[in-house]
């Protein structure tokens, strides 16, 4: 297949011709290879994972990878415009991570941010299991909304401690917000969520690359890390999916356009810095001459490229952006060990250590699933060749 707007068929495993479509995204995934054992690559994550938002991460990759019918990037997400009723891996894994007694569905801690990160997985268990996980969902959304400090411009404080915005609550927060709009029929909370990535833009990108800073605020730390500018890339994919796949809000042309915008800023900055010559990889820093090549955030920026061409792909499906992120993703691939570790890449417990972590990181395995997943849909979407 060629990159176009056209949507030609795909042949699959089981012998079926399926044209390009959301809908046949659980079916057509069995075909493609993409260099490495995603199953692998997602155990490590599982069996590693021990902090709220690493396993709202690995929550999100599981559904995806296994689920994605249900994904908000399916264009039936939303099956009558509510919340699907559906079991699935992903629930069955959040489903004990999730406290359904208090005001954040993790013990709460000195971040306010990454308790949402599971935001989604309560709201699936509450229409398929129980009301009570419906509730808990709730209640961490108006924590959110009412009671977490902010910033000077009104964006949500990332953390209770102290008043700072990490590039890494865009993921955590504002697609739980915008799940949250359709659990509720609220379209006014899906412009909140799509406002808080507004906030944090204008507090946390660096004007002279359109890349953004990782942390602003009593604690900054002002270097354009990739791994935090594909977080706020894969947020801003997760809500602009939500935005355009929910009947309520799918002729938002405004709100849709911004976020693609803020998406097509960071990406672009990601590609004019460009990668390190030798590995082909996004440096750790990526504006830092002395930083090292990190697998993890270059798999997260080039899975948002494939999903940002399938969601607006008259700027992203096209040569100029989909042979970048191919040629990111074959870089991604020779880092995979045979037991399936993503390395080199960042501590994501000491994130100013400028030096590739020696363990397994649970969240860049996930990125490693989700660069898996959006060229998987790509593919089935018609806009990626294989």
């Amino acid at each position: 297949m060629m990159y176009s707007n056209e949507r030609p068929c795909l042949r699959v495993l089981v012998s079926l011709a399926i044209c390009g479509s959301a809908l046949s995204q659980a079916v057509c995934h069995t075909s493609i290879n993409i260099g490495y054992d995603v199953n692998r690559v997602s155990g490590l994550s599982g069996s590693r994972s021990k902090s709220n938002w690493e396993w709202g991460t690995h929550a999100q990759a599981l559904l995806e990878l296994h689920d994605p019918n249900i994904s908000v990037f399916n264009t039936n997400a939303f099956p009558g415009g509510q919340i699907p009723n559906k079991r699935t891996a992903a629930t069955d894994y959040a489903r004990s991570k999730i406290t359904t007694s208090g005001n954040t569905l993790t013990r709460a801690g000195v971040s306010a941010g990454d308790p949402a990160s599971l935001g989604v997985f309560a709201i699936l268990l509450g229409r398929s299991e129980s009301s009570t996980y419906s509730q808990a969902a709730t209640r961490q959304v108006n924590e959110l909304l009412n009671r977490v400090p902010r910033y000077s411009n009104g964006a949500i404080s990332h953390r209770y401690d102290a008043v700072m915005l990490w590039s890494d609550f865009i993921y955590m927060v504002p697609p739980t917000l915008a799940y949250q709009a359709v659990a509720v029929n609220n379209p006014s909370l899906l412009r909140e969520a799509v406002r808080q990535i507004t906030l944090y833009r204008e507090a946390l990108q660096d004007r002279s690359t359109g890349l953004w800073m990782h942390i602003i605020g009593s604690r900054r730390d002002a270097g354009t890390w990739s791994t935090g500018n594909g977080w706020a890339a894969g947020g801003i994919a997760r809500v602009l999916a939500t935005l355009k796949h929910w009947p309520t809000s799918s002729g938002w042309t405004a709100e849709s356009q911004r976020l693609v915008q803020y998406g097509k800023e960071i990406i672009d900055g990601a590609m004019r810095v460009g990668p390190e010559a030798r590995s082909g990889l996004l440096k750790n820093y990526m504006t830092q001459s002395n930083s090292f090549p990190e697998a993890a955030g270059t798999a997260m920026i080039a899975a948002s490229i494939y999903r940002f061409a399938v969601l607006a792909p008259e700027t992203f499906a096209t040569p100029h952006y989909l042979q970048w992120a191919d040629a990111r993703r074959a870089d991604v691939v020779r880092t995979v060990r045979s037991d399936g570790r993503l390395s080199p890449v960042a501590n994501p417990y000491a994130y100013l250590q400028n030096s590739p972590y020696s363990d397994v990181s649970p969240e860049a395995q996930d990125f490693a699933v989700f660069l898996y997943t959006a060229y998987r849909d790509c593919v089935c979407s018609g806009r990626c060749r294989r």
